[in-house]
């Protein structure tokens, strides 16, 4: 911190009297002005400490600017890196989730033909009715079992309001095509949505599930 000294009588009777000792005396000017260069700077050395720092100013924004260039680049290659990870997770698990719906799907299909086989072979042979797979055109019925009246049956791993409706309709076809009004309609499912269950229910479709 820079403390200024009052200014003396002689020093303000000085510069009073400078404007016209300048005028009497024009080389005191480059006196005065060799004088004051010793303690202020020059236009010329100002002008050369304004272009160091500008000099160093571009230097220390270059080298900015190369830093970040450096991080944008690390912090691409993570982005990719981190891209191709996820790409693979995302993979693995659809292979995943394909395989478990390719297992679920033979085994439900699997497990739906065991039944059909085991109500027409069992029911046909224990009971001495005629039970047996039913097809006609784009219609068809697991199970039909005929004694003195006409009972309909359709296994499905999981039964659905689709599932209901198609039961119905196949049914509708069955009636059309034998002439004969079917006694019950019965769904076995491992599974039953709710809709499912009220739809048959207002239908007078029975279901099955465990």
């Amino acid at each position: 911190m820079l403390f200024w000294k009052p200014m003396t009588d002689e020093a303000r009777a000085l510069l009073e009297r400078l404007p016209g000792l300048l005028k009497e005396a024009p080389e005191l000017r480059y006196q005065l002005y060799e004088l004051l260069s010793e303690t202020f700077a020059r236009r010329d050395d100002l002008s050369r400490i304004l272009d160091a720092m500008d000099r160093r100013f571009e230097e220390a924004r270059e080298e900015s600017n190369r830093r970040f260039e450096a991080m944008d680049r690390r912090f691409e290659a993570m982005d990719h890196r981190f891209e191709a990870m996820q790409a693979e997770l995302r993979e693995g698990l659809r292979s995943v989730r394909d395989s478990i719906s390719a297992l679920g799907s033979r085994w439900g299909i699997q497990t739906e033909e065991a039944v059909r086989s085991f109500a027409r072979e069992f029911i046909g042979s224990e009971f001495g009715v005629r039970a047996e797979r039913w097809q006609h055109r784009d219609a068809e019925l697991d199970v039909v079992i005929q004694d003195s009246r006409h009972h309909l049956i359709e296994v499905k791993s999981w039964c659905d309001e689709a599932a209901i409706l198609a039961l119905i309709r196949h049914a509708e076809a069955y009636e059309a095509s034998t002439g004969h009004l079917p006694a019950r309609r019965m769904v076995i499912t491992a599974h039953a949505t709710g809709s499912a269950w009220r739809l048959a229910l207002a239908q007078g479709v029975e279901i099955y599930s465990g």
